[in-house]
């Protein structure tokens, strides 16, 4: 058994409660020095488990580079407990330490805290962050650009034109050159024809009637600062595609060079994203668990219940205590599976006639599919949608019935 270990840290050191040999809880201090980190743990014999908050990333890395396994709780639910064991509130290192140490014994404060995932998931868990983080910030970026056009050129604005056209580099070069319509008539002919280039006749067309049509949101007095707001709103997007475009690259590269990512981007709607927070669930979980890649991922939910009334009428909520990153993984999953493939949809029509959310239907979707994929790990075969529909037909799921299948189709079990 590793010896568990309550970490409550600040910028100097940690304050740890552990239990010695004889089960006497210790308190002692730990200096933010990698020797004193290596030693502590040496000390108690090398295998050593830490609970300790999020939010400084050296202390995690300290503890994992001296060999303890880490993790990670929440701030305020730590504040919380150390509250409901006493009576004051105020802050101490102490008592946040013996919380931690309390929290990392108990299963539901145990199963809620985020685990450090191993060296070779880092990567592309950073990787996805790095996509997530871009992908927002070029949605902010956007959102700015439509502003100052709404302010300074409503005429372009009234073309609704989708978020993916807003951000194509001929659009983004147009308005650059002709932020304004008086800029867009001071354009040559030749210069108008350039700045347009790489875009659809019929888009082109529209968008350049649009430059030029003036409709009196630009006072003379305004035109030289409507230019500059809408020109750098045009480069601060430019940037934020670019780092996207980046980091989807690296996304790409990592998933390329992960074996089972590659294998997961070979089925219809799985991109790069989706591949690699599925291939981080499934390798770290390694199908020893039915549910446990959809518990990671948060499309498992949790069952509330509480005293004799609540075995009668259990409360089934969303899993919350999970990785907002791998979290986002099943929504994205579920919304793809509704569009490539005919199980998915009956099954979406179906939950949603009961009055299912979206985001409950695509994370059910999700945990179905993710049994699919243990079983193909396991089976070392490729998906087969008609074998599928077929095990859940002699299943007799109900919103199978109505689905067809084609002549001669095996009936199977289905995946477990």
């Amino acid at each position: 058994m590793p010896v568990q270990v309550g970490a409550d840290w600040d910028s100097k050191k940690c304050v740890v409660a552990f239990c010695d040999a004889n089960g006497v809880e210790r308190l002692t201090e730990v200096q933010r020095e990698p020797e004193a980190v290596e030693r502590f743990v040496r000390e108690r014999g090398g295998d050593v488990e830490v609970g300790i908050e999020d939010g400084d990333g050296y202390w995690v890395v300290l503890w994992r580079n001296a060999g303890a396994n880490v993790l990670l709780f929440d701030g305020k639910k730590v504040r919380r407990y150390g509250q409901s064991q006493g009576s004051s509130g105020a802050s101490d290192d102490r008592r946040s330490a013996r919380s931690l140490l309390q929290m990392l014994s108990s299963a539901p404060h145990r199963n809620a805290a985020v685990r450090e995932l191993p060296s070779e998931l880092r990567g592309l868990h950073q990787g996805l962050a790095n996509q997530r983080s871009a992908t927002r910030q070029v949605t902010r970026f956007c959102n700015q650009l439509m502003a100052a056009l709404n302010r300074f050129h409503p005429a372009v604005m009234s073309l609704e034109l989708a978020y993916s056209t807003i951000q194509t580099r001929w659009f983004l070069r147009t308005l650059a050159a002709a932020p304004t319509p008086a800029a867009w008539a001071e354009l040559s002919p030749e210069a108008r024809q350039a700045a347009v280039k790489g875009s659809s006749k019929g888009m082109r067309e529209r968008v350049v009637a649009a430059l030029g049509t003036e409709l009196g949101a630009v006072s003379t007095a305004e035109e030289r600062f409507a230019r500059t707001a809408i020109r750098n709103a045009v480069r601060f997007l430019e940037l934020a595609v670019a780092a996207r475009r980046a980091a989807e690259e690296d996304l790409e590269l990592a998933t390329r060079e992960l074996e089972q990512a590659e294998a997961l981007r070979r089925e219809k709607g799985i991109g790069q994203t989706i591949a690699a927070g599925l291939a981080i669930a499934l390798t770290e979980t390694g199908g020893a668990h039915r549910d446990g890649a959809a518990i990671m991922l948060g499309a498992a939910p949790v069952t509330r219940r509480s005293g004799i009334s609540g075995e009668e009428k259990p409360q089934v909520t969303m899993r919350r205590a999970t990785d907002k990153l791998l979290q986002l993984t099943s929504g994205y999953l579920g919304k793809q599976l509704v569009t490539h493939y005919t199980w998915a949809k009956a099954a979406a029509s179906y939950y949603r006639a009961r009055g299912k959310s979206t985001n409950t239907i695509y994370r059910c979707l999700t945990r179905s599919f993710l049994r699919v994929l243990r079983a193909m790990q396991r089976d070392q075969k490729p998906f087969d949608e008609q074998h599928y529909i077929a095990a859940l037909k002699a299943k007799g799921v109900p919103w199978a019935s109505s689905l067809k299948l084609e002549p001669e189709t095996a009936v199977t079990a289905p995946p477990s």
